[in-house]
């Protein structure tokens, strides 16, 4: 799997989608589902919802730590001609672009 809950910061992760990237890597987008009950100001948990994104060289074999990445939900991903990732994700409804394998995204839009 591409990713799992984390005990220490309450972190659940749902409903991955994934790209295979030209190079043969791998990209997966994954909602999160913040379990802390309370938010506190200056807690470093803070207020997590969003989507994280993991990557991987071996098939899928491994995978990097999970990285907030997006603010949304309900996503979904695939690579472009000339290796640009395209997500659409909503809350509310966007489209976004990474030339980095989903490190960076820009030109979040309606």
């Amino acid at each position: 799997m591409t990713g799992h809950g984390n005990p220490d910061n309450q972190m659940i992760f749902s409903e991955p989608t994934m790209a295979v990237l030209s190079d043969g890597s791998l990209v997966a987008l994954m909602r999160t589902e913040d379990r802390v009950n309370e938010i506190i100001p200056g807690d470093p948990r803070g207020e997590r919802t969003g989507l994280c994104r993991v990557n991987s060289i071996d098939g899928g074999k491994t995978w990097t730590s999970p990285i907030e990445t997006l603010t949304g939900s309900h996503r979904s991903v695939v690579e472009l001609p000339g290796g640009v990732l395209l997500c659409g994700y909503h809350r509310a409804p966007r489209l976004a672009f990474s030339s980095d394998a989903g490190r960076s995204w820009y030109a979040n839009k309606l």
